[in-house]
């Protein structure tokens, strides 16, 4: 299949190739013609012939070539992307350092949903980029059934010794397949840390003992007695100085301990629970009843159906420094809807980068709530990178608009060529559908996003006529400033005025959202504009306790509660200042189990109006104030 490139000789190919197009003499555009021209009559040869020569080509064309694969069905794009990796790793260097990169985040995106894809990243010895791969490597331990791909998985794991996988990689001792517990129990070998051997030495306990469990075992402790041993005479020599400097701080040493442990405990009094220093950092202190609180039950505290109890649960996880992965993971798989949201938004806050398979496991179900979906792809914006791009580019079309809305997020989040040119095609084929997707991603002021798709015509006429509409002010603004930049001021003037944005705004009620979540503020900035009301949008309760005291709202909206304080104990202090009748509260919340809850029964001294679930809050507000 693939002898053509055993002949091959980097660049120096002669100009007027019969066998190959070259770009020298003709236009740029010549090639993505030919190249796409080429993958629509599914003609694999000719594909291939062109991507011999894509390193004469400059980096837009390449681009262009990788947004082309991005789009093909599966197994045209398998074959080309694997031809395109062997022509750069074993052959000569055709991509720059950007293009590669882009190359490779295309085949860990495709990956997610077809494994085969996986192959090619292990294929190509690049072992920065599959250290870094290592949550897609988790998702596909963990919901993959072929057994050559979970073979490979395994493998390169114990080559790479990318030891976040040990646990998984474990499992597959009890597994029925003689195969994958062999190269299971060698990849161990070949991390050998601590957690393997400790798995390692469980195993052998179990029914599933062999021979090369055993002699894995004993390879293990002898190469951790010659490192120890090795460190032990690397650390002789200086001995005598270290004794040296441990006299000279011995006077200062209680002192920063003391500090430290002060600094440490400061952490969890804000919710009632302190850190005893005598214990382990996991371990807390409950400073009102001086009872220890496990880990465990900190966990349980956040399924409780008491608001208080809850809310200090969820309060202190938030604040700690440390968090249980492990619990938050499971979490994840449970029935109770309120568990799931809270975990997420724990998620959001301290985005643990040992969570990403799990968040990925999540949203790969058949059916999940629109609200735990919202939440996931929110708490996905909080990492720095991700793949899984897909199920995003899928969301961004549902009908539910704060499901769409946080999938927009999470999409602009990490720039990414061939994704965006998915987009692109989506807008510019599906007439209903492209303008959906355009009115989204004008909403959460995706820019990454827009700044690549200005080039299209249909995309910016669809952005004209929404922006001319019913658009907020924040996200017209965010488009003009985006134009202008570009140097299309009189394209901004245009939409500007008519836009009206003045008369839009007049006579309209003030309602003040406080909420932590900067994407859901967005799904309340829409949801309130289009029904006429002007947002005022904080994200924690200080900044709304300075605003108010500046100006009155005609109404509050705030969720349940936030890591430092309840919507209850806000409602209070508001009510020393505010009856119910002058300014009324309501209560948006993800969470299901208070919904039904007499609240001025419960909680008379609160003066909460009424409680709604996100984001049906609007009939509240228009029962309320109109």
């Amino acid at each position: 299949m693939f002898n053509i490139l055993a002949s091959l000789i980097p660049p120096q190919k002669e100009q007027n190739s019969t066998n190959h197009f070259s770009i020298k003499g003709n236009t740029v555009g010549n090639y993505i013609v030919y190249f796409k021209e080429s993958l629509e009559t599914e003609n694999l040869k000719k594909s291939k012939d062109l991507l011999l020569d894509i390193y004469l080509e400059p980096d837009t064309t390449k681009s262009e070539v990788l947004n082309e694969l991005a789009m093909v069905s599966d197994p045209i794009a398998w074959h080309l992307i694997d031809f395109l990796v062997r022509i750069e790793t074993d052959y000569f260097k055709a991509l720059t350092e950007e293009i590669y990169e882009k190359l490779i985040q295309l085949i860990i995106d495709r990956a997610h949903l077809n494994f085969d894809f996986a192959r090619i990243l292990y294929k190509s010895n690049d072992h920065a980029w599959i250290a870094q791969a290592s949550p897609l490597m988790q998702y596909i331990l963990t919901n993959c059934t072929d057994r050559e791909t979970l073979f490979e998985t395994i493998n390169i794991a114990g080559k790479e010794r990318i030891d976040s996988l040990v646990p998984s990689i474990a499992e597959f001792i009890f597994y029925d397949d003689p195969t994958l517990k062999f190269i299971a129990v060698k990849t161990l070998g070949q991390i050998g840390t601590k957690e393997a051997l400790t798995l390692l030495l469980n195993a052998s306990q179990t029914v599933k003992a062999d021979q090369h469990i055993t002699d894995t075992i004993i390879a293990i402790e002898t190469e951790m007695e010659k490192d120890a041993i090795s460190a032990e005479s690397a650390s002789q020599p200086a001995e005598s100085k270290k004794e040296e400097l441990l006299e000279i701080e011995s006077g200062t040493t209680d002192s920063i301990s003391e500090l430290h442990d002060n600094e440490h405990k400061s952490n969890y009094s804000s919710c009632g629970i302190s850190q005893d220093s005598s214990l382990s950092e996991n371990i807390y202190e409950d400073k009102n009843t001086h009872k220890i609180i496990d880990p465990e039950m900190i966990m349980t505290m956040l399924e409780s159906k008491d608001i208080n109890e809850r809310f200090k649960a969820f309060s202190d996880i938030m604040q700690s420094k440390s968090i249980h992965v492990e619990k938050l993971a499971a979490n994840l798989k449970s029935a109770d809807h309120d568990l799931v949201i809270n975990t997420l938004r724990i998620i959001s806050h301290h985005a643990p980068k040992e969570l990403l398979p799990a968040l990925y496991t999540f949203l790969s179900k058949e059916s999940i709530p629109l609200s735990l979906e919202h939440g996931a792809f929110e708490a996905l914006c909080a990492f720095e990178k991700f793949s899984f791009t897909e199920l995003m580019l899928n969301a961004v079309e549902k009908p539910a608009i704060h499901v769409r809305m946080a999938a927009a997020m999470a999409l602009n989040k990490n720039y990414n060529d061939p994704v965006y040119a998915k987009i692109k095609n989506r807008i510019e084929t599906g007439r209903q559908k492209g303008e959906s997707i355009v009115q989204t991603l004008i909403d959460v002021e995706a820019d990454n996003i827009i700044n690549y798709l200005l080039v299209s015509d249909t995309f910016a006429y669809m952005a004209a006529n929404y922006l001319a509409k019913n658009t907020t002010m924040s996200a017209l603004n965010f488009y003009l400033k985006i134009l202008r930049d570009r140097g299309l001021k009189s394209t901004a003037k245009k939409i500007e005025f008519k836009a009206d944005m003045k008369n839009k705004l007049k006579n309209r009620l003030k309602v003040m959202v406080i909420n932590g979540s900067e994407i859901t503020n967005k799904v309340y900035e829409k949801l309130l504009f289009q029904n006429n009301y002007l947002p005022m949008l904080f994200l924690n309760f200080q900044d709304a306790f300075e605003a108010l005291s500046l100006e009155k709202p005609d109404l509050i909206i705030t969720e349940l509660f936030s890591k430092d304080i309840t919507a209850l104990d806000f409602s209070r202090e508001i009510r020393e200042f505010y009856t119910q009748q002058d300014l009324p509260i309501l209560i948006s919340s993800r969470q299901n189990d208070f919904l039904d809850l007499d609240l001025e029964e419960r909680y008379p001294s609160c003066g909460i109006n009424g409680i709604f679930k996100f984001p049906e809050v609007i009939k509240g507000i228009n029962m309320h104030i109109r």
